[in-house]
């Protein structure tokens, strides 16, 4: 066996062997990785725009909505006060954050935003991705604490909001990675 063949054998063996004692049994072996497949579109970029963002923006709105009127009713006396002006504070930077993004979109190409762009709306989907997962704890916090539907529906709305920032991160990417792949 040629030494490049042997060491290729070797690595396999051994990997064979990593996996078979990590992994439970009776549990399959994952997959490598891959890429899940994109939007189809030729240019990416063509599905962010200011309009693209403001579903994600109302989404925002409405959990803040929730959370504002949980704070109001819990953020000063209740149990637990802080979970309640947390989420509230924590929804209205994130619903800021993603309105300067829409600004920020209006302000820069007028017809498609370029992979240059899709970085940049990355960038303030990803800070109000982590905010308004932050908003979402302190949301159930002041539900539990407070027995507050305003601050169950606040987390109910971080939940949809969370999922369209989810989309709104891929797009973004994919749109800033077709600019170098």
């Amino acid at each position: 066996m040629q030494p490049r063949t042997l060491r290729a054998a070797v690595g396999a063996a051994t990997l064979a062997i990593v996996v078979g004692l990590s992994t439970p049994r009776g549990v399959p072996v994952p997959a490598g990785l891959t890429a899940a497949p994109g939007p189809t579109l030729a240019n990416p970029c063509a599905e962010i725009s200011p309009q693209s963002l403001d579903r994600l923006q109302r989404s925002i709105q409405r959990a803040l909505r929730s959370a504002e009127a949980d704070a109001r009713a819990h953020g000063e006396t209740g149990a637990y006060a802080v979970a309640a002006t947390n989420s509230r504070d924590l929804l209205a930077r994130s619903e800021s954050r993603i309105a300067d993004a829409i600004e920020f979109l209006r302000g820069s190409s007028p017809s498609v935003t370029t992979y240059a762009e899709g970085g940049t709306v990355k960038e303030y989907v990803r800070s109000t991705f982590e905010w308004v997962s932050q908003a979402g704890h302190w949301a159930l916090v002041s539900a539990a604490y407070h027995k507050s539907p305003d601050a169950r529906d606040a987390f109910e709305g971080t939940v949809i909001a969370l999922g369209e920032a989810q989309q709104a991160f891929g797009q973004s990417g994919r749109c800033y990675m077709s600019g170098y792949l």
